[in-house]
């Protein structure tokens, strides 16, 4: 299903896309590398009992079928366990009900992707490090450089953590872009930290029609980002030892 890095067909095919990892879940709908319909659920919990309403709403809205979804592109995390849990889920099960191929994306390289779009025209040259909420006071991070590679792992890292390596791959004839959600970046004070080291800040909003934007895009190959339906847990999970 993958042709020289981009989805085979993805001009005519019909992608729905989900998202769940954060503050908000949402679907997609796209027709070729066309959204026809975006719909959302904005709660910090409870995805399970909106997603699949979701996912008919944007097939009402463009009068097409399960039965028509060639790809399902879902967020794979890192972000909500739950969440996840429930996004990989139902794409999963739509997956295997409409014999459709299946796509997951990082939220952080789908954040990166959003930064990257909005840089891309006016510099040549640059990094980005995206955010993206542990729930736990801390962030998950990964940078990226200018065509989407990984130069770092996904970390989960204190803020001191943060300004830190922000400190330390911060070059000025390479500018730093940094990424987030804007109440992550409002939360943390981001701007003010990072002000010593003029780092251009790109806030976005994470939902699935940037998945869909990024597994469709047309003028470059990022299938290197492409991962299974699985989650992406930056900690192993914790297992109990069986009683004796």
């Amino acid at each position: 299903m993958m042709s020289d890095g981009l989805l085979k067909g993805s001009e005519t095919a019909v992608s729905l896309c989900l998202e769940a990892s954060g503050n908000a879940c949402s679907a997609a709908l796209f027709a070729g590398r066309e959204c026809l319909s975006v719909a959302h659920h904005h709660a910090r919990h409870g995805h399970s009992e909106h997603l699949v309403g979701l996912v008919e709403q944007v097939c009402e809205d463009a009068q097409l079928s399960a039965a028509s979804f060639d790809y399902v592109i879902a967020g794979c995390g890192p972000g909500s366990f739950t969440g996840l849990r429930v996004c990989l889920a139902a794409a999963q099960g739509y997956r295997l009900a409409t014999d459709a191929y299946g796509v997951g994306l990082s939220t952080l390289s789908a954040q990166a992707f959003q930064a990257w779009q909005s840089k891309i025209q006016t510099r040549s040259d640059f990094q980005i490090l995206s955010c993206c909420d542990t729930r736990r006071r801390r962030l998950f991070t990964q940078l990226f450089d200018t065509r989407l590679n990984c130069l770092t792992q996904i970390d989960d890292l204190d803020i001191e953590g943060v300004l830190a390596l922000i400190k330390n791959v911060h070059h000025a004839d390479k500018p730093l872009i940094l990424t987030g959600d804007p109440e992550l970046i409002s939360a943390f004070d981001l701007e003010k930290s990072v002000a010593q080291w003029d780092v251009e800040l790109c806030p976005v909003t994470l939902d699935a029609g940037m998945l869909g934007a990024l597994a469709l895009y047309p003028e470059q190959h990022f299938s290197h980002l492409f991962h299974p339906l699985e989650p992406i847990y930056v900690h192993p999970a914790i297992t109990v030892p069986a009683q004796k």
